[in-house]
């Protein structure tokens, strides 16, 4: 895309992030469940086929296999807190993105198993980082590295407006509290907000907060997050390309659209324990992705510090 496209792409998206934050401030809970079964579904499913194309930025293109096993298992377990396995999830991948030597790459990934067994075994897994890396440090924190890599790359003013924007409104639920006794909530959403509050109690005790103001603040960020993140992929469809996956599977993937929304509309609940793995697959099968983003992040910031030098 030409830098004037990129910079149009910048503002569009500070106008979505502005637009979420708006949203969550006012909806916090109706947003966060809208926005998990309509915008959701489309997102994983999307990504997924996107991914597909690009060999999952792995290595081997048989190497997703080892990733949809662990997203199996992580799903049986229903994601259970005191498990490694999301961590094992996060190192397979860094060894799949860049290790291609196959002897090697096996021998990595036993010493990946080997670190987070005796992690595991002698100083425990943090029920708050198991839970937020699948969740809130995936739309959230990885989007931010996201558009700072492209601020970075692009040298891009309207990039770093966008990012500050970005930190800026998620920062906002935790300075500002919306008041509790203000707020209603119907009969037909009370139960469906049940699925996030277990995220938003997590929360909660990490940062030593309480009252029903506080839950509809994080209950808001969640929802600010995880809607401009959705938004956010959405809004790049001509940057990354993802429509360009052939017509075929473009038909498979609005065929399994329409089912998830079908379901949802039959049951929530059943709506919810489709899109929660197809949540937790997408969010495993970009793990390359994002581990090729981070080191690409690192090697970026010598690249500008020398081009700043007189």
């Amino acid at each position: 895309m030409p830098p004037s496209n990129h910079s149009r792409l910048h503002w569009l998206n500070t106008a979505l992030m502005l637009l979420s934050c708006a949203l969550a401030f006012v909806f916090p809970i109706q947003l966060m469940i809208a926005a998990y079964a309509v915008l959701g579904p489309a997102h994983y499913l999307t990504e997924i086929a996107w991914l597909r194309e690009k060999s999952f930025f792995t290595t081997s293109r048989r190497d997703v296999l080892w990733l949809i096993l662990v997203s199996l298992a992580l799903y049986a377990k229903d994601l259970d807190p005191r498990s490694p396995l999301i961590w094992f999830a996060l190192g397979l991948a860094l060894v799949l993105a860049l290790v291609e030597r196959p002897g090697f790459k096996v021998a990595a990934i036993a010493l990946v198993a080997a670190g987070v067994t005796l992690a595991h075994r002698h100083f425990g897994i943090s029920l708050f980082w198991t839970m937020m890396l699948p969740t809130l440090i995936h739309v959230y924190l990885f989007t931010g590295l996201f558009i700072l890599g492209g601020a970075l790359r692009e040298r891009s003013k309207p990039g770093f407006i966008s990012l500050a924007v970005f930190v800026a409104c998620g920062a906002a639920f935790f300075l500002y509290q919306p008041h509790g006794d203000r707020y209603f909530i119907s009969d037909a959403v009370r139960p469906k907000m049940e699925y996030f509050m277990v995220l938003d109690g997590t929360i909660m005790a990490r940062l030593g907060l309480n009252g029903f103001s506080k839950t509809l603040a994080v209950m808001g960020f969640m929802a600010y997050a995880y809607t401009y993140h959705y938004l956010n992929w959405f809004s790049k469809v001509e940057l990354i390309g993802w429509h360009k996956v052939g017509r075929g599977r473009l038909a498979v993937v609005a065929g399994l659209y329409a089912l998830i929304l079908g379901l949802f509309a039959y049951d929530y609940n059943v709506g919810f324990a489709a899109s929660a793995y197809l949540s937790l697959l997408h969010v495993v099968l970009e793990f390359p992705l994002d581990c090729r983003a981070a080191a690409g992040l690192i090697s970026a910031v010598p690249a500008q510090y020398e081009r700043a030098l007189p």
